[in-house]
């Protein structure tokens, strides 16, 4: 066995030895891991993840208040030497005039060209296409107008 194995708490069920939930105690379904799982549920584990990061942060809040602590009482401690009075430096320079930048105008765009519409008073099969045709002109039809 692992050592990581033995360090889990386990349970009896049935004849079956189980290991117990981290967040619940219940027992775990080991069926189908290769590694034991410690939570029965997903819900569980990041549970139990949110208390761990909880208690993480409560430890570093308890470190910086005990270094603060300390740093006071050292400031405290020292404190008792008068001052020492440092050069007054001069006041820095007034920053430089901005000037406006002037930006000149973007030119008019020019129009774009439209496609000229055919006149509706003209009957449609009257009307010249405005493509022209890519059959040579010398070329018979292969079909007359009826499509045979």
């Amino acid at each position: 066995m692992n050592d990581d194995q033995e360090e889990l708490p386990t349970q009896r069920v049935a004849g079956v030895e189980y290991l117990s939930c981290e967040y619940c105690g219940e027992p775990v379904s080991q069926l189908g891991t290769r590694t034991p799982r410690k939570y029965c549920k997903r819900s569980h584990r990041q549970r139990a993840y949110e208390i761990r990061a909880q208690e993480a942060r409560v430890k570093e809040a308890e470190k910086q208040a005990a270094v603060l602590a300390l740093a006071r009482a050292s400031l405290q401690r020292y404190s008792t030497a008068p001052p020492r009075s440092e050069p007054s430096a001069p006041p820095p320079p007034d920053p430089p005039a901005v000037r406006p930048v002037v930006v000149p105008a973007a030119p008019a765009p020019t129009p774009r060209p439209s496609m000229p519409l055919a006149d509706p008073s003209t009957p449609r099969a009257g009307r010249r296409s405005l493509f022209p045709s890519f059959r040579r002109q010398d070329q018979p039809r292969l079909f007359d107008a009826d499509g045979e």
